[in-house]
């Protein structure tokens, strides 16, 4: 894992991956663009600002399957 700073928002990422830019942030945490190294895929990062917010966003995911 590697701590990379983005906008002011600190996110530890496995090494794999590659920061592009900040696409956002609210009430639930924050949302980045980043380069898969392993499979040259852009993908989205999402870091939620707390414990209840992950539950609560697991449950809606498994809800839209």
């Amino acid at each position: 894992m590697k701590k990379q700073g983005i906008n002011g928002i600190n996110f530890d990422l496995p090494e794999r991956y590659e920061p592009i830019k900040l696409i956002g942030k609210g009430t639930y945490g924050a949302v980045i663009s980043a380069i898969d190294n392993l499979n040259n895929e852009k993908v989205a990062i999402k870091k939620l600002s707390k414990i209840e917010d992950m539950v609560h966003t697991l449950k809606s995911l498994l809800c839209y399957r």
